[in-house]
């Protein structure tokens, strides 16, 4: 009977964890995430269109502050997807005035690549230096890219190597 007990309650622990997360979470759940719930989904793997969908319901119906902004952020990457740089750099300035660390990764994302946003590799290395103090590992790639681009005013190749050293061992 014990067993049986047992068995039950592994079974929904497991049906709860492989069920976590909403629609949005499981269509745009972003990898560089730390508080992603939900397996990440590829940018060039996202359906725009049901992304932005189903992303501005779970903003609607959210009622907790870090939910809405991780539904913010995936929501921005659906805009993104779709084109429209000026709808998701104001998700991601929204999620990231909710303090959402991920979302100081994609705005130094957006102000490296200059998408929807002037480049500004000064802006790019502040949000990625803060959101790697926060927790998101992939910062450390992003500021091993940003000081390894030739002709930029923030060339090093030291801190390149350093940061990209930091991201290999923290991924693996």
């Amino acid at each position: 009977m014990l067993l049986r007990v047992i068995s039950s309650l592994l079974f929904m622990t497991l049906a709860s964890i492989s069920y976590a997360g909403s629609e949005c979470d499981h269509l745009a759940a972003l990898e560089a995430d730390p508080l992603s719930v939900s397996m990440a989904i590829k940018f060039e793997d996202l359906n725009a269109e049901k992304v932005i969908a189903a992303c501005s319901e779970a903003i609607v119906t959210s009622q907790e502050k870090t939910e809405k902004a991780r539904f913010t952020l995936q929501r921005a990457r659906g805009y993104f997807r779709a084109g429209n740089a000026v709808a998701a750099l104001k998700d991601l300035l929204v999620a990231h005035d909710l303090g959402y660390p991920a979302a100081s990764f994609g705005l130094a994302t957006a102000h490296f690549l200059g998408d929807g946003v002037e480049k500004n590799v000064s802006r790019a290395e502040t949000l990625f230096l803060e959101s790697y103090r926060e927790g998101v590992t992939w910062s450390a790639r992003g500021l091993a890219l940003l000081y390894s681009e030739v002709g930029s005013d923030l060339y090093d190749t030291e801190k390149s190597i350093l940061w990209e050293n930091k991201f290999n061992e923290e991924i693996n």
